[in-house]
Order: C-alpha cells, then sequence, then structure tokens
C-alpha cells in the first residue's frame, strides 16, 4: 500500500513540507480544499495502480473540517464511482487529537465512511493521550502507531513492552496493526515477532511521484514473476 504525501511546491521557499502550511492552511479555511485535491490525486493514482495490483491501497489523511463535513460521504462517494476505484482500496486515516475536538459528530461520519465500504486508520497513535475509551468507540480497521514509539525500541525494556502490549490491544479490538517510520530492518524484525501486522518507512521506501511508484512496482512484479519460473524449473 501506500500513503498520500502532500508537499507544497512554493515560488520562493521552495517544497515545503506540511507541517510548513497546513496549519496556517487550516485557519484560513482552506484545509478541505486542500484535502479534496488530494483525494482526487490519490484516487487517480489507485486507479492506475489498480491495473498492475488491484489489491494496492492508498491511505489519505483527514482533518477536523473534513469529518465536521456531512457531505463528506456522499462526496467520497461519488469520486469513487467517478474514478472506477473500489472503496476498500482507501484507507481514511485520523489523528486522534482531531477526534476529540468533536467525537459523536466524528464518529457518524466515520461510521458512514465504513458503511461505504472504505477503511478507516487512527494516525499517529501514542503522541497523544491515546484514550482507550475513545479507541473502543471509533469505528476503525487500523491502528497506526508513531515512530516516536520506535526509538527506544530495540534497547529500553519498558518501550518495547509498551509497543507489544499496544499490538495486542489493537489486535483484541479486531484492528490492523501498522508502524510508522520503520527506518531499519532490525526494527522490523522485532516489530514482526511483536505480532505488527505492516511497517511503514524508509526501510520499505521513500517517497515518490505516482510514475516511479508505477515503475518499481512493475519492476518488482517481473522480477517476482521471474523468481517463480525459476522455482518452477525447466
Amino acid at each position: 500500500g501506500y500513503e498520500a504525501l502532500v508537499r507544497w511546491d512554493h515560488p520562493r521557499r521552495g517544497m515545503l513540507a506540511p507541517l510548513e502550511f497546513l496549519d496556517v492552511a487550516e485557519s484560513a479555511g482552506l484545509l478541505p480544499a486542500i484535502t479534496q485535491v488530494v483525494l482526487r490525486t490519490s484516487l487517480v493514482a489507485l486507479a492506475r495502480l489498480a491495473e498492475v495490483d488491484s489489491q494496492l491501497t492508498v491511505a489519505i489523511n483527514v482533518g477536523a473540517g473534513d469529518l465536521l463535513d456531512d457531505n463528506l460521504p456522499d462526496t467520497v462517494a461519488a469520486l469513487l464511482q467517478g474514478h472506477d476505484v473500489r472503496p476498500d482500496r482507501l484507507v481514511v486515516e485520523v489523528n486522534e487529537n482531531i477526534v476529540l475536538t468533536d467525537p459523536e459528530r466524528m464518529i457518524t461520519v466515520l461510521e458512514q465512511l465504513r458503511a461505504l465500504g472504505i477503511r478507516t486508520a487512527l494516525d499517529d497513535y501514542g503522541t497523544g493521550m491515546s484514550s482507550l475509551s475513545y479507541l473502543r468507540r471509533l469505528p476503525l480497521d487500523e491502528l497506526k502507531i508513531d515512530r516516536s514509539l520506535l526509538s527506544e525500541l530495540e534497547t529500553d525494556a519498558a518501550s518495547a513492552l509498551i509497543v507489544a502490549s499496544t499490538v495486542q490491544l489493537a489486535h483484541g479490538l479486531g484492528l490492523r496493526v501498522v508502524v510508522e517510520g520503520v527506518e531499519e530492518a532490525s526494527e522490523a524484525a522485532l516489530l514482526a515477532a511483536m505480532g505488527c501486522d505492516t511497517v511503514q518507512g524508509w526501510l520499505i521506501g521513500h517517497p515518490v511521484d505516482i510514475d516511479e511508484a508505477l515503475d518499481r512496482l512493475r519492476a518488482s512484479r517481473s522480477t517476482a514473476a521471474g523468481d517463480r519460473r525459476a522455482d518452477a524449473g525447466p
């Protein structure tokens, strides 16, 4: 799977990361418009990716303003249909602190998105208050553990226990676990031993545009097909 990352190619300041402009965009009321651009671009990318592998997913982040929009589920449904993308190929990610803004209303919108077949994920788990009561109530498919919890994973027993316990808790709630920011193979091996379902980060791949993503995907599929033929023998 992939996650959509937004950047601003500023005419004077060059390429800006989200932390450098999203807060300003939100205060100006522009975040829903940015979300629409990211959503449309991601669905175009998903349609192209599906030509190579129909099981791939693309995750997008939504903000508080998006989840307070009662029309969001209908808008997303129309865009999915217009781009001929299966709903379960789209993952909508929300930050736990955002949900706490107006939990009842946002839970309703998340439930409507899931009713369409869209997958939902709680992003950056471990960076906020991590309220277990809301974790129980939120309509989720995935829990994404933040990189900050990995800083001493291999050297501190308490850190490892927190991550392992979080994985067990998520699985007990029927959630897949994704760990963000994994950069070392040793981290991935330890997380696999803990039962983590998926890792995301530079160990897997650096950010690329859709054309490069497709080139790499086709190359990996070609290599895998060649390995299968070699295994089959003459």
